[in-house]
C-alpha cells in the first residue's frame, strides 16, 4: 500500500491582487454614491429655499390684499376668470421682489363675481426665471 504524503503550504500572508483590486472597487463605488447623494442635498436644499421664499412673498402678497377694502380688488384687465392664471404683461398687477441677488416675480390677478356673486378670487403667483413656482387663490367677499 502506497502512502500519499501531503505538501505542506506556507501560510499565506496579506491579500493577493485581485482581493485588492475588488476592495478598491467597492470602495470607489461607495465614493462616488456618496458624492451624488452631496450633489442632489445641495440641489434639493436649493429648490426648497426658492419655493420658501416664494411662499413668503405670496403670503405677504395676499396678507396685504386680504387687508384692502373689496371695492379696491380691481379685475383691471377686466378679463374675469380667464385671466387668473395670467403671468406677465397680462396680469392685473405685478411687484418683482429681489433676494440675494434672485429676482421673483409675483402677478396678481383678480376675477370679479367668480365662482359666485359677491365675491372676487384674487390668485397670486410667484415666477422665478420664468418658471411658476407658487400659486395661492383667495377669496374676498363683499362685506
Amino acid at each position: 500500500m502506497q502512502k500519499f504524503r501531503s505538501i505542506k503550504r506556507k501560510k499565506q500572508m496579506g491579500f493577493t491582487l485581485i482581493e485588492a483590486l475588488i476592495a478598491v472597487a467597492i470602495l470607489s463605488i461607495g465614493i462616488m454614491a456618496t458624492a451624488k447623494m452631496q450633489d442632489q442635498s445641495i440641489r434639493g436644499n436649493f429648490i426648497s429655499k426658492r419655493i420658501s421664499t416664494s411662499v413668503f412673498f405670496a403670503s405677504g402678497e395676499i396678507e396685504r390684499r386680504a387687508g384692502i377694502d373689496y371695492s379696491n380688488a380691481t379685475d383691471s384687465d377686466n378679463d374675469g376668470a380667464g385671466g387668473l392664471f395670467d403671468i406677465g404683461n397680462d396680469a392685473d398687477d405685478s411687484i418683482a421682489y429681489t433676494q440675494n441677488g434672485h429676482t421673483f416675480n409675483v402677478f396678481v390677478n383678480v376675477a370679479e363675481d367668480d365662482p359666485i356673486d359677491d365675491v372676487k378670487t384674487i390668485n397670486v403667483i410667484v415666477t422665478y426665471n420664468n418658471n411658476r413656482i407658487a400659486e395661492f387663490p383667495y377669496i374676498l367677499r363683499a362685506d
